[in-house]
């Protein structure tokens, strides 16, 4: 079984549409949706994506920032975002969906990363 990015978006927003006020220098939540690459179904995964720009200037107001499930751009390019996150989807196999997507949760928040059924 492998990945296979199904749709992507802004998550506030339409991608397609979307352009930053300074392509160098942004900070967007996408949501890609993903899901087996052999049969139907998708599931969410969040990604910060972001420029060294806009990292930069966080680290000069914070002192310290966290870079987990961000996706580090040198400018605004939605085709090179996307070609990224669906080669990535292609290295992404696994015997069951699980497996799969504690892989994809690396570069963004998968919606059932923390799930556990609930038992009576």
């Amino acid at each position: 079984m492998k990945a296979k990015l199904k749709n992507l978006n802004g998550i506030d927003f339409e991608l397609d549409s979307f352009w930053p006020d300074d392509e160098d220098n942004f900070c967007i939540y996408i949501r890609a949706m993903i899901g087996p690459d052999d049969a139907d179904g998708e599931e969410s995964f969040d990604i910060q994506v972001c420029t060294l720009h806009w990292l930069k200037s966080q680290i000069i107001d914070e002192k310290v920032i966290f870079g987990f499930q961000m996706m580090i751009v040198s400018e605004y390019d939605v085709d090179i975002i996307k070609a990224k996150i669906i080669d990535f989807c292609e290295t992404c196999s696994g015997n069951n969906w699980k497996d799969i997507g504690t892989k994809l949760n690396l570069i963004g928040t998968w919606e059932f990363q923390d799930y556990k059924p609930y038992a009576l």
